[in-house]
Parts: C-alpha cells; sequence; structure tokens
C-alpha cells in the first residue's frame, strides 16, 4: 500500500517537470512585473501591476509547496497535513493549467491525475487517524460489475448471488467481514448525493483517474481514499479492481 509502482514513480517524475516548468514561468512573469512597476510612474498602472503581481506570487508559493510535496513523495518521506492542505490549492488553481501544459509536452493527463492521487493517499496514511466501521464508505462505480449480469446491485449490492465473475462479490464479501457499506453508482452525481445522505467520515473511492480527480475536486473536506480500477477490457467495461488493497486500506483505517 505504500510502495510505489513503476507507472506511478513515472507519472510522479513528469508531473515534477510540468511544476518545475510552471515555476520557472511564474518567476520570469514576477521578474517582468517587477521591472514594469519599478519603470511605471502612473498610480493606476502600478495598482494593476501590484495586483497582478501578488496573484503570481500566490500561484507561486502554491506550486512550489505542490513541487515539495510531490519531492518529499518520491523519497518516501511524511507528507505533513499543512502541505497536503495546501495541495487543495494547488488542485483548485493549478490543476487546470498542469493539463493544457501536459497537452504541450505530449504528456498524459492521467499522469498528473495519478501523481495528486498517489500525494492524496500517502497523506491520509501519514496522517494516522483511525474509524469507526460504520464511518466508513467505499464507493465503486457500476461498470466494476459484469456486463452480461442482468442483477440490479445499483440500489442494492447484497442483490449480488456471488458467481464470482466480477470483484462485486468481493466487495460483499469485505462488506460482511468489515462492517462498512459499500455502494455501487452509475456517476458522479448519484456518488456525490450517496455522500451527501450517508455523510461518512472516510471515503475509499473505487474508479478510473479521471473520475478520481472529479471526485477529489467534489468533496475537498472529506477524507476521500483513492484507488484506481483496473481496465483489461478497456474503459468503464468489466473493470477490476485489488481486493487485497481494499482489504489493506479497510485494515488500515478502521478502528479495532
Amino acid at each position: 500500500m505504500n510502495r510505489m509502482t513503476n507507472q506511478e514513480q513515472k507519472s510522479l517524475k513528469k508531473t515534477m517537470i510540468l511544476l518545475l516548468l510552471l515555476l520557472v514561468a511564474l518567476a520570469t512573469a514576477i521578474g517582468v512585473f517587477v521591472w514594469i512597476l519599478a519603470e511605471e510612474t502612473l498610480l493606476g498602472y502600478r495598482l494593476i501591476g501590484v495586483v497582478l503581481l501578488a496573484v503570481l506570487v500566490a500561484l507561486s508559493i502554491i506550486a512550489l509547496s505542490g513541487m515539495v510535496a510531490f519531492r518529499r513523495l518520491w523519497y518516501n518521506k511524511p507528507i505533513p497535513i499543512w502541505m497536503f492542505s495546501m495541495s487543495h490549492f494547488f488542485l483548485r488553481w493549478l490543476y487546470p493549467t498542469l493539463t493544457h501544459m501536459s497537452l504541450w509536452f505530449n504528456i498524459d493527463k492521467d499522469d498528473i491525475r495519478r501523481a495528486y492521487t498517489r500525494l492524496n493517499n500517502q497523506a491520509l496514511l501519514n496522517h494516522k487517524k483511525r474509524y469507526n466501521a460504520d464511518e466508513v464508505l467505499i464507493l465503486t462505480p457500476h461498470c466494476l460489475q459484469q456486463a452480461a449480469c442482468g442483477i440490479k446491485i445499483t440500489n442494492d449490492i447484497t442483490q449480488c448471488t456471488e458467481c464470482g465473475a466480477c470483484n462485486i462479490s468481493g466487495l460483499l464479501d469485505l462488506q460482511r467481514r468489515y462492517q462498512v457499506e459499500v455502494v455501487v453508482v452509475t456517476g458522479g452525481t448519484l456518488a456525490r448525493k450517496r455522500i451527501q445522505d450517508m455523510k461518512p467520515a472516510l471515503v475509499i473511492a473505487i474508479a478510473c483517474e479521471r473520475d478520481l480527480m472529479s471526485g477529489l475536486m467534489d468533496v475537498r473536506q472529506l477524507p476521500v481514499y483513492a484507488l484506481t480500477n483496473e481496465r483489461p477490457e478497456g474503459p468503464c467495461h468489466n473493470t477490476r479492481v485489488n481486493l487485497l488493497e481494499v482489504e489493506q486500506v479497510l485494515k488500515r483505517f478502521i478502528k479495532r
């Protein structure tokens, strides 16, 4: 659960390169604005310049904190909770910029998403907080169910006949053994509604990189441990999840 995969390491490296390029661009822009302010004499233009300069400095601080956090993750060092809190600002203000930059440098957006979800997970692990079983919600997409299965489990996972053809039966087993709630959802809107209705203290979310990132942006105030699904048959079709990893996460966060 703590060890990074080769794919995660590559994603983290690419994200740090993009952040470094962004920091260079921001530093250059700050230098230009400082020079303009030194030369400008009209009060109105100076005030506008000061405001823009303050925005650039704030973005630089957020980008720098993100870079430091990713470097600590790279060297397997703890992520302080305050640094993780700063990363929420990174997510809101710099993630769109980095995704646009990724197009210029032919970097997959999933690399950025994968790096951030890894940072998110590591920060939660470092926080060492534990929860009661009834405070934990496992959210999983309906594509984890076999497409050929005719049983509707989005309202009630216990309808699963546990034939073993997909991972739903394994999640149902974890629900029984750990007394947590497992909910299968058909999309982000329903996922957000379930969270609002059930009010969990911790969410363990299973989805693709894009949906996980979207979820992290939607519920910034709620701890979410993000698990990327496996897609042997392509996106949104007969996906899988590492059940051993799900159980390890439950063991780590549930009070005993």
